[in-house]
Formats: structure tokens, sequence, C-alpha cells
């Protein structure tokens, strides 16, 4: 697919479809680029996982963020505001 058009100049490429888009990567990996810099990529290996260049800024806009899961890991720090429910090791904060 090519987004450039008779003029040699970038142009933009929608999807617009009234069903689902379907990614199959049979190399496991999935990622999105800006000017050739990688930002986002999806490992859909035996471990899966999304690798992030640079900060990753959630605004769920008056709305809740719910992470699920048996295991959650954090490398680095956590700034929040607002109220904070949870469990660490037992412990109610």
């Amino acid at each position: 697919i090519s987004t450039l058009d008779n003029a040699a100049e970038a142009a933009h490429l929608t999807f617009d479809v009234d069903g689902d888009i379907t990614l199959d990567a049979d190399g496991g990996t999935v990622e999105f680029k800006d000017s050739g810099t990688s930002r986002f990529r999806f490992n859909l290996d035996a471990d899966p996982k999304i690798d992030a260049t640079g900060d990753i800024i959630t605004d769920p806009s008056g709305g809740d963020m719910h992470l699920h899961g048996s295991d959650l890991t954090v490398t680095g720090s956590i700034n929040a505001s607002g109220d904070i429910n949870g469990t660490i090791d037992g412990g109610t904060f």
C-alpha cells in the first residue's frame, strides 16, 4: 500500500470498515511508527506484551481505568491523583 500521490506528496490512509480489522503477523510483532521511529510494538509471541517509546498517557475523561490480571508489575514510579483503591501484599491502600 502506498500513500504517495502523483506529485510524490504524502497522503493519508483511512480504513473505514463495517466489521473488524484483523492484523495477522506471522512474525509475531506489530509496530506503529512515526517517521520511521517505532512508538508502539505489540509482541504477540508466547509472552505477549506492549513496548512503548516515551510516556504512555491514559485519559479516561472522567471514566475509570481498569487493569485486570493475576500479576501487575510496575518498573519505575506511578504518579496519580484522585481516589486510589487497591491492595498491595494483603494491605489496603
